[in-house]
């Protein structure tokens, strides 16, 4: 009797291992759940974007469209349009509005006796210590060091009284009414095979460039 009941303890653990084991191997195979697919779109920048978005309308044969200047000499620019015009590429011409800014230019002078000999002595001081400025030669009879304007006058104030503590210069201010604009532009929409011409093309004024840009802010969009 003994015998019989430690053989049926012997055959119960026997076949609680085995259970146990399969359990075990069951769950060591079983895959684990997909994961959901990344919205790869959704993490893009904006910036890229639309540089997607430009691409696709480049791949599509649709016009790309550009911004070009700001041109400060009405001489590059007409010398820009009669470059699109000979490339063929569609482009309207652009001038901003003209307006006049309140401002204080801080200057030396004016010399008046012996004008340019005086004014080139006192920007000649000026280099040496670094200091920006031009000679400015547009009023008759007088010429004058511009060291700069200012539109806040406690700003102004302050750079005179610089140059008099640290560089022993005594300079002077007066109100002025410079004119800002017209600012001259080129709007174009171009085929996408004369992109690379365009955006390779060196335009002859300091500051100036070709911006892609959405064809709707254009002013015939």
């Amino acid at each position: 009797m003994k015998w019989l009941l430690a053989l049926l303890i012997a055959a119960n653990i026997g076949f609680y291992l085995w259970a146990g084991g399969r359990g075990a191997r069951v769950e060591q195979s079983a895959a684990p759940p997909a994961a959901a697919e990344v919205n790869r779109e959704g993490m893009l920048l904006l910036q890229e974007r639309a540089g997607n978005a430009r691409a696709e309308t480049a791949a599509r044969g649709e016009p790309l469209c550009y911004r070009i200047g700001p041109f400060k000499r009405e001489s590059a620019w007409r010398e820009a349009r009669e470059w699109m015009r000979k490339q063929q590429f569609p482009h309207t011409a652009t001038r901003g509005t003209t307006r006049r800014m309140r401002a204080l230019r801080v200057y030396l002078g004016p010399f008046e006796t012996r004008a340019a000999a005086e004014a080139e002595a006192a920007a000649r001081g000026l280099a040496r210590r670094n200091i920006p400025h031009f000679i400015d030669e547009k009023r008759p009879n007088e010429v004058r060091v511009s060291l700069g304007f200012f539109i806040q006058p406690a700003l102004a104030e302050r750079f005179r009284t610089n140059l008099r503590n640290l560089h022993g210069i005594s300079a002077k201010q007066g109100e002025e009414y410079p004119k800002m604009g017209p600012h001259d532009w080129i709007e174009a929409s171009i085929d996408p095979a004369q992109r690379e011409a365009l955006v390779a093309r060196t335009w002859g004024d300091e500051g100036t460039a070709a911006a892609s840009v959405d064809c709707g802010e254009l002013a015939g969009g």
